[in-house]
């Protein structure tokens, strides 16, 4: 005999089972279908407010590490003077494109991996220093 917890009645038959309610696959997506769209239109939001505010911070990221690579001077100072810690991030965006641009240059470019590498900004870099700076 079932428990009374166990008897359901769904278009005036009496159902047995534990389930108290019906499964995902059961219900409509409506809520789906409304959580979709708030998170596309909050996506686009924040793409066009990323897209003004990368803008911004790019020019003052590159303009720091232009700067504090006058010296020579290894990734992780950079890092450092950043307040970034992932490295592989840093050195895909900010790096390898001012290298790339031909802004930065390595101390050690027959030694990729070197400990000892750093970088120094170089004369086109210091023209585009100067020209952000003004």
């Amino acid at each position: 005999m079932p428990l009374p917890h166990q008897v359901g009645l769904v278009n005036d038959q009496v159902h047995l089972g534990t389930k108290s309610r019906p499964s995902r696959d059961q219900v409509d997506d409506k809520s789906n279908s409304l959580t979709n769209k708030f998170i596309r239109a909050t996506a686009d939001i924040l793409a066009t407010t990323t897209d003004q505010v990368t803008d911004q911070v790019t020019g003052e990221v590159v303009r720091t590490i232009l700067e504090t690579c006058m010296e020579p001077t290894s990734a992780k100072n950079l890092m450092d003077v950043l307040a970034l810690k992932h490295g592989p991030t840093f050195r895909g965006n900010y790096l390898r494109p001012l290298m790339r641009l031909r802004l930065l240059e390595m101390t050690l470019p027959g030694k990729l991996t070197s400990r000892f590498q750093g970088y120094r900004t170089t004369a086109k870099g210091r023209e585009v220093l100067n020209a952000l700076s003004a």
